[in-house]
């Protein structure tokens, strides 16, 4: 943890910093355990994310809440998946297949039962879904979320369109 602290200035976000490490440290490498079936891996992409979340530990108001726990638990798994597939590309160490887009259910999976919106956001596939909270929901910019989830900003507009007609859709269907 030292190593992190040496790379955040203010001590105010130290301290926030401190408090995501000590909270979320056993979730995310649960989350990426999940993912790559692999411990060393595992590890390296939960370095890896606290890497990303000291580049955006400004725009974290709140270190413990569902909103900083559904953040943290999307970089975990777009650093996991990225490594996943990097891995699967070069063959370099075979993993199960099996674990590949799959993912622990999300605050809007939970909520799911509650309104026909949140049905709607559950329906959506796992990286339109994690794209619309990181915009709507965190206030991220397209380039930010492109850096985040490891993305081409463009990929990120065109997510965001289908996610969009994609939820309207599906709200419509309900309507009828």
């Amino acid at each position: 943890m030292i190593v992190y602290l040496s790379l955040i200035q203010s001590d105010a976000d130290k301290t926030t910093f401190e408090v995501i490490y000590h909270t979320y440290k056993n979730l995310m490498f649960y989350v990426a355990q999940r993912i790559l079936n692999n411990e060393h891996d595992a590890e390296d992409v939960v370095h890896q994310s606290f890497l990303k979340i000291i580049d955006i530990l400004e725009k974290i108001d709140e270190p413990v809440c569902h909103k900083t726990r559904s953040l943290v638990v999307i970089i975990v798994e777009r650093t996991a998946l990225d490594l996943y597939r990097k891995r699967k590309r070069s063959q370099a160490v075979p993993l199960d297949e099996g674990y590949e887009g799959l993912s622990m259910p999300t605050q809007a999976e939970n909520m799911a039962q509650e309104d026909s919106f949140a049905r709607a956001m559950a329906a959506l596939p796992t990286r339109q879904r994690q794209v619309l909270l990181l915009k709507y929901d965190w206030g991220y910019s397209n380039r930010e979320i492109a850096a985040l989830l490891s993305m081409e900003e463009a990929n990120v507009r065109k997510t965001i369109q289908r996610a969009k007609e994609a939820l309207a859709a599906a709200l419509r269907e309900q309507e009828v």
